[in-house]
């Protein structure tokens, strides 16, 4: 399997991540809904809804892959899957 294919899981979780964080962040500075809306639309970030659609989307992907991918561990009885040596690399 490609590099790439197997950090696009992880690059989904965190725009997701990203995007979660953010609208927290908005939420916490202004709790008005209304008033959030027009101090996104003036400071030219109207695609915000956008991106949060996006990060929903990436988050949704993601957990699908890592599903999918343990399924198929799960049906290949003899394989095992190769995990880092953590215990070396932090000894070095």
């Amino acid at each position: 399997m490609a590099s790439g294919r197997r950090s696009a899981p992880l690059t989904g979780v965190a725009v997701a991540g990203a995007v979660i964080g953010h609208t927290l962040a908005y939420a916490l500075a202004v709790p008005n809904p209304g008033a959030r809306l027009v101090l996104l639309a003036t400071t030219g970030h109207t695609y915000w809804s956008t991106a949060i659609s996006v990060a929903v989307v990436c988050g949704l992907a993601s957990v699908a892959s890592f599903l999918v991918r343990q399924f198929r561990v799960g049906l290949r009885p003899g394989l095992r899957r190769r995990r880092p040596k953590v215990r070396q690399d932090l000894a070095r």
